[in-house]
């Protein structure tokens, strides 16, 4: 016999675990619009249920005003106009960035997370919604005449405020699509799509509604504030889902 060791058979060697890629861009793109458009529905609701609260009532002044009176009145209107306005881009905000984070978990195939990303988006949107109101409405009242209601300070003042709830919300969709590797796409993409959301409200708005003051921050009819809310918030979902595929975050 031979004391030769025999050749042992090599250990196996286990699978490598495989890796969860990103969502397809159809799906994502398709999970961003319908998620964005339920978001911008809800936001409308519930804005609707508080409008005109916050306004105060008008008060019958016997004669001319006196300065003190209108000093009064202006800074009560628009201690009104700041709330009403932080309270309906708000409730935009946290709904979108909500949406957007649990389309892009969902698209993606993860529940966990688009629960994580959905709960970010939600307080960062929200966040950023009443920040962005507060400082842009309060320069506009500064640098903007009063009953000034011109297309440029009113794109200068929505585009803004939209534009930074787009990309909070972009960001939601990248941290659920892709990880924080994967924000930087969407955040652009949701800015410039909410932006260009706002274009094609106050161009809407100027054929199809135009008594119901779409220049103001907030409109005084219904649908014009359906499609405040409705269109920045669909366009700011697809710029979003493009952006995220165009940054191609590794899997």
């Amino acid at each position: 016999m031979s004391n030769l060791p025999t050749p042992t058979d090599p250990e196996p060697v286990p699978p490598a675990p495989a890796t969860r890629g990103g969502p397809s861009p159809a799906r994502l793109r398709g999970f961003a619009l319908a998620f964005g458009l339920a978001a911008g529905l809800i936001a409308w609701l519930a804005g609707e249920a508080v409008y005109g609260k916050f306004r105060p009532p008008l008060v019958a002044t016997p004669g001319f005003a006196t300065p003190a009176e209108t000093a009064v009145a202006v800074a009560s209107h628009r201690s009104g106009v700041l709330a009403e306005t932080s309270v309906v881009f708000g409730l935009l905000g946290a709904a979108l960035g909500e949406a957007l984070g649990l389309a892009g978990g969902l698209a993606r195939r993860s529940t966990r997370d688009a629960g994580r990303a959905g709960a970010v988006g939600l307080l960062v949107g929200a966040a950023t919604a009443v920040v962005a109101v507060q400082v842009a409405l309060r320069i506009s009242f500064r640098v903007v005449d009063a009953g000034d209601d011109g297309l440029e300070s009113a794109l200068a003042l929505q585009g803004a405020i939209a534009a930074l709830i787009g990309a909070a919300a972009g960001a939601a969709l990248g941290l659920g699509a892709g990880g924080r590797k994967a924000v930087a796409g969407p955040i652009v993409g949701g800015a410039v799509g909410a932006f260009v959301g706002v274009l094609a409200y106050q161009m809407l708005g100027a054929i199809a509604f135009p008594l119901a003051q779409t220049t103001s921050p907030v409109a005084i009819e219904p649908p014009a504030r359906l499609a405040a809310l409705a269109l920045p918030a669909a366009f700011a979902s697809l710029g979003a889902a493009f952006g995220y595929v165009h940054e191609k975050p590794a899997a």
